[in-house]
């Protein structure tokens, strides 16, 4: 753990129960700087108007859970670190919370100070660490002296891909003892084993960025599996953005076999679905895939109902680095280009702003022999 002056992050103690705050304040009071709030309207107000770093808040209170509390912070303040106080019969809840994102990590009630000065000083290690990797991607961006994306890639895959290994290497050891304990809670495991089974499918993702400008494994691929596959996988990975909107299809018959890589085409419509959500994330709308054959080449556009690019923007998108957006790098349109050109395709867009974009993957039918 590096020597921080944790005196410097503010962190923001939330609970209706005041001999609840007492006691944090008393025990917590000399190491950190706190703030408290007794509703989450406190909360709220307190996170708008002060630098928080961290907010710490009681699952059960009367006017809105612990847990959309934290999820409503997530919202307008995504970089707070965001951790729960929970009493046992509330794990499930905390544990979902774990997964969806909305919390960093959970405190049980029965937790001794030391245990939890302990995780409050690894929240804040978390919180800087995400301070300087923004700060230096900021530098990178601004940096007219890069070498090249592929090289970038490797050098920050690599560290990815030990960091998911040592995750994956925890959960089994989590689930080892588990089980050497007699615990046989079948919801829990099921997460657990999601959890590696997404840590897998990260580093699938870094090995295919690292790897972006060559064809790898080439294969004959049925368009509709892949499709089916991405809109399934953005159904059970984007619930949080789904909520005012609505995925469809619409796939015209006998569209014929591509050349290319089922797990690289399945990760292009996915951010294509990705980014249509976000687009929408505030209005709401449909996203609509559709495909279909034109002579030799496969048409599979994804259409989105949301505000739209203005013109000028419309070339710059699929630029390295360009993006709007407060969070992210830009790189995923620069990316899905250049595997569609690996594999002869292209990849075009339309938009009009306040009626929606299209982005149309445009590949090449296997030649027959």
């Amino acid at each position: 753990m590096r020597k921080l002056n944790y005196k410097n992050y503010n962190i923001l103690l939330v609970d209706d129960e005041l001999n609840n705050l007492e006691n944090l304040i008393f025990a917590f009071g000399m190491e950190y700087s706190l703030f408290t709030a007794s509703s989450a309207k406190d909360a709220l107000d307190v996170v708008n108007k002060e630098d928080i770093s961290m907010v710490i808040s009681d699952q059960r209170m009367p006017e809105i859970s612990g847990v959309e509390l934290l999820s409503r912070i997530k919202e307008t303040h995504p970089k707070i670190v965001r951790i729960l106080i929970t009493a046992y019969s509330d794990m499930d809840v905390a544990v979902d919370a774990i997964n969806k994102g909305d919390i960093y990590r959970y405190i049980r009630k029965d937790f001794a100070m030391n245990e939890i000065s302990l995780m409050i000083k690894q929240a804040i290690e978390y919180y800087k660490m995400s301070e300087d990797l923004e700060a230096a991607t900021q530098s990178l961006i601004k940096s007219e002296k890069l070498i090249t994306i592929a090289e970038i890639s490797a050098g920050i895959g690599h560290e990815i891909k030990n960091t998911i290994s040592g995750v994956n290497l925890g959960i089994d050891r989590i689930i080892e003892e588990l089980r050497l304990k007699g615990f046989r809670d079948p919801e829990i495991m099921r997460l657990l084993a999601k959890t590696k089974e997404y840590g897998k499918r990260s580093k699938e993702i870094v090995e295919r960025l690292n790897d972006f400008s060559k064809p790898g494994h080439v294969e004959k691929i049925d368009i509709y599996k892949v499709v089916d596959s991405s809109i399934e996988m953005a159904r059970d990975g984007l619930k949080s953005l789904l909520t005012n909107i609505k995925i469809g299809k619409r796939m015209a018959k006998g569209i014929p076999r591509v050349e290319g890589n089922f797990v690289h085409f399945e990760e292009i419509f996915l951010n294509l679905i990705r980014n249509a959500c976000q687009a929408m994330s505030e209005t709401g709308g449909k996203i609509i895939v559709g495909g279909k054959a034109d002579n030799n080449w496969v048409h599979i556009a994804v259409r989105d109902t949301g505000p739209g690019i203005p013109e000028e923007n419309l070339q710059r998108v699929f630029g390295a680095f360009y993006t709007t957006k407060r969070e992210g790098m830009g790189m995923g349109l620069y990316i899905i280009d250049n595997i569609v050109k690996t594999f002869g395709g292209r990849l075009d867009l339309k938009s009009e702003v306040g009626k929606g974009s299209t982005f149309t993957v445009i590949l090449p039918v296997v030649a027959s022999v």
